[in-house]
Order: C-alpha cells, then sequence, then structure tokens
C-alpha cells in the first residue's frame, strides 16, 4: 500500500472518471493545463457549463461540457 499512498501524491486533483460538482467545474480556471482524451490542452474559456479547449501540441478549439469532462477529463496539480 506504501506505493500507492506515494503515487497519490502525484496524482492530485480530478482523475479519470471522477465526479467533480458543477461548483468545481465552474471554478477551473483560464489558462490551467488539463488532460483531456489523453492529450494536453489550455482552458481557453469557462463559462460555468461549458469548457472551451486548446491542445497544446497544436489543433483547433473544442468545447467540452461538464459530463464529457467527467467521463474523459483529467485535472493533475502537477502537470
Amino acid at each position: 500500500m506504501r506505493i500507492i499512498e506515494g503515487f497519490d501524491q502525484y496524482t492530485k486533483g480530478k482523475k479519470y472518471e471522477e465526479k467533480i460538482s458543477l461548483e468545481e467545474f465552474k471554478a477551473i480556471p483560464v489558462g490551467l493545463e488539463v488532460v483531456y482524451l489523453g492529450a494536453r490542452c489550455n482552458v481557453d474559456s469557462n463559462n460555468g457549463y461549458i469548457l472551451g479547449l486548446s491542445p497544446l501540441k497544436g489543433g483547433e478549439q473544442f468545447s467540452v461540457n461538464l459530463n464529457q469532462f467527467i467521463k474523459s477529463g483529467f485535472i493533475n496539480s502537477n502537470l
């Protein structure tokens, strides 16, 4: 169990398929780096219901809602 406890300190934040509340979703700041569908993305906009994300390695901006982010999003405070 010590290995898992040690790993947890590097994965603080929202994990894949971990539910977050609407208030937590609204509090995601613009400029935060998140992972969505395995790609690192910057949060360009957050109107409280939809996040505007743009991939770090180039590509078009896309939007995700709360349920999409719960299913495929990841917030790691150590990115």
